[in-house]
């Protein structure tokens, strides 16, 4: 029995050998092989956009803290400033629109309000839009899926994302041949009315969206008013179980009290700027206008916390690929292994909704992703004709930031 302390003090010199450093991981980091230097990322991220967009900006975090983050160029040229002076410049906090990477913030919400009820992505459409002033039957689009909108899955064609195109695609009740993976900016339209009847099922609103209905059924009131009603609860669920999670301040589907909004350009060519303006009719697929540092800051809180979702719908979020972009070329063709999260945005000014009046070839690059050692970014730019897409940059700077030790 007199060893038996001895023993004790012996294995407890051993263990404290082998046990971990406490040190701050050091960069590089790190991964069998070569290893990822994230002062690097930083340098090719801004490398791919300085010199080749209008104006841009990144922001980069690990481990959900932020790294990194810069901007250049101009938001607004000098031909496009409101009042006399120079152009304004692009930043990290600058708002602008981010096209298509709005599906990822509709696809977090929708998820939320999931979450919120108990409802799986099963839950079905026709359960969460206009009940009585809307005709329901046994199409793909009222019977299909949220999981199906989420993914792309659903079979739709191309259709309008304002909400009468919405009715009346709905309510031709059509069966679809093929629900392979087709990428059609109206099932996040469709998203955008579930959102807004999900929220108000949670007694959310002032007013039902339910006693709107029945003013338009009952009272003479246009349908127009359940419209608007719709797209400002829609508003109201983004900014409150995504932006404010996040600390993100109030924001619209359009420039809202900005005394220069960010215009968007050719790299190209030297005209004035053009942008989407108000977008809240069609919101869901694209409208939302942030700055780098708040889509960072999305996709940094979302995974780390679950201020946004918890685990559970988290990872039917990744695992269905709902609201990520779904390109294995960019997500899934990484250095050091593993797979990224992401989405990326583009438009240009030919396309509607609110295209432009003459199109010069003006729009947006804008991407985030989430990489699998922990790092995040978010970048964009206002221009088209210098970057590649943005995704496709932000892949290639991270590609290329692995080195031999």
């Amino acid at each position: 029995m007199q060893n038996f302390p001895i023993r004790l003090v012996l294995a407890a010199l051993f263990g404290l050998l082998f046990l971990p450093a406490c040190e701050k991981e050091p960069l590089p980091i790190k991964n069998n092989g070569p290893v990822f230097d994230l002062d690097l990322f930083v340098a090719n991220v801004e490398a791919a956009l300085d010199g080749s967009a209008t104006g841009w900006a990144y922001s980069i975090s690990k481990d959900g803290h932020l790294y990194a983050e810069n901007g250049g160029g101009l938001a607004v040229t000098a031909m496009d400033v409101s009042s006399a002076g120079g152009g304004i410049p692009h930043s990290p906090s600058k708002l602008q629109d981010i096209a298509s990477v709005s599906k990822t913030i509709t696809a977090l919400t929708v998820l939320r309000l999931l979450q919120e009820h108990g409802y799986d992505v099963d839950r079905q459409l026709w359960k969460c839009v206009p009940g009585t002033t809307w005709t329901h039957g046994s199409g793909d689009i009222s019977q299909g899926e949220i999981r199906d909108f989420l993914s792309h899955t659903s079979g739709i064609p191309n259709t309008g994302l304002d909400y009468f195109s919405l009715k009346n695609r709905y309510q031709e009740n059509a069966n679809y041949a093929d629900h392979s993976y087709n990428y059609v900016n109206a099932n996040y339209a469709y998203m955008r009315l579930a959102i807004a009847y999900l929220y108000s099922e949670l007694g959310e609103l002032a007013y039902p969206l339910s006693s709107v209905e029945y003013d338009v059924d009952n009272n003479g009131a246009p349908e127009t008013d359940l419209e608007d009603a719709i797209n400002q609860a829609y508003i109201e669920a983004v900014n409150k179980y995504v932006f404010a999670p996040c600390g993100i301040s109030w924001k619209e589907p359009k420039p809202d009290g900005e005394a220069n909004p960010t215009m968007n350009y050719n790299f190209n060519m030297d005209t004035p700027g053009w942008n989407k303006g108000d977008m809240t009719k069609f919101a869901g697929s694209a409208g939302w206008r942030l700055s780098a540092s708040d889509l960072n800051n999305i996709i940094a809180t979302l995974r780390y916390t679950d201020k946004i979702l918890n685990d559970e719908y988290k990872s039917k979020m990744n695992a269905e690929l709902l609201g990520w972009h779904n390109d294995d070329s960019i997500y899934n063709a990484l250095t050091g292994g593993g797979r990224a999260y992401g989405h990326e945005g583009y438009y240009e000014d030919k396309y509607g909704p609110n295209e432009a009046a003459d199109p010069q070839g003006r729009g947006v690059f804008t991407g985030f992703m989430m990489f699998p050692i922990n790092v995040e970014v978010a970048a964009v730019v206002n221009s088209l004709g210098g970057t590649n897409t943005m995704c496709r940059e932000l892949r290639d700077a991270y590609n290329n930031a692995w080195v031999e030790e």
